[in-house]
């Protein structure tokens, strides 16, 4: 029987609304995230969520929380569905940037290509197949996370634009023999 779970995108920062690189710097969520995070609580909160995983960076500890009003869930915070590290460009806006610096590939100095992203997040969570014995799951992660689950998930490349998730995005998919698939954007 497959792991169902629920993917969700943390909700607008006030570094998002300014066009800055966040990484694993942080910022918190502006009134128009806080009205998305309660918004997607409101419709997560029927589906029977057992327990929820999210990056351990505030923004996702603060939609997590947000969304959890109407789950009621277990909470596990963790490292290991992090953002993207940008290294020396966080903080910055991305006009400073040389457009190659933000290649989904490169990796900036003292920070991670998406391909880091990758070795890092999907091990993790495929590996929730064999550790966790209820269904659904809520992983609850950042722009750079989601798309590596997309590209999995939709068997596509990580660059493709399909797999770029919007701010309020809320998919679902399932893994089943180490395998992500069946994915549905809810979203």
């Amino acid at each position: 029987m497959p792991l169902i779970c629920y993917l969700v995108r943390h909700s607008q920062t006030e570094w998002n609304s300014k066009g800055l690189l966040q990484g694993h710097l942080n910022s918190p969520l502006t009134e128009l995230g806080i009205k998305n995070a309660t918004e997607k609580g409101k419709l997560l909160g029927s589906l029977g969520i057992k327990k929820i995983y999210s990056s351990n960076l505030g923004r996702c500890m603060q939609t997590t929380e947000i969304v959890n009003k109407f789950i009621n869930a277990p909470i596990v915070f963790t490292n290991q569905l992090r953002e993207r590290s940008y290294g020396d460009f966080e903080g910055k806006h991305r006009t400073e940037l040389l457009i190659d610096s933000l290649d989904l590939m490169a990796r900036p100095s003292n920070g991670e290509s998406m391909y880091d992203v990758k070795e890092r997040v999907l091990p993790f969570v495929k590996g929730l197949e064999k550790t966790e014995p209820l269904s659904p799951i809520l992983l609850v992660a950042h722009g750079g996370v989601v798309r590596v689950l997309l590209s999995e998930a939709l068997q596509k490349d990580i660059r493709d634009p399909a797999c770029t998730p919007a701010q309020d995005f809320i998919g679902r998919f399932e893994i089943e023999n180490g395998k992500l698939q069946n994915f549905e954007l809810i979203k």
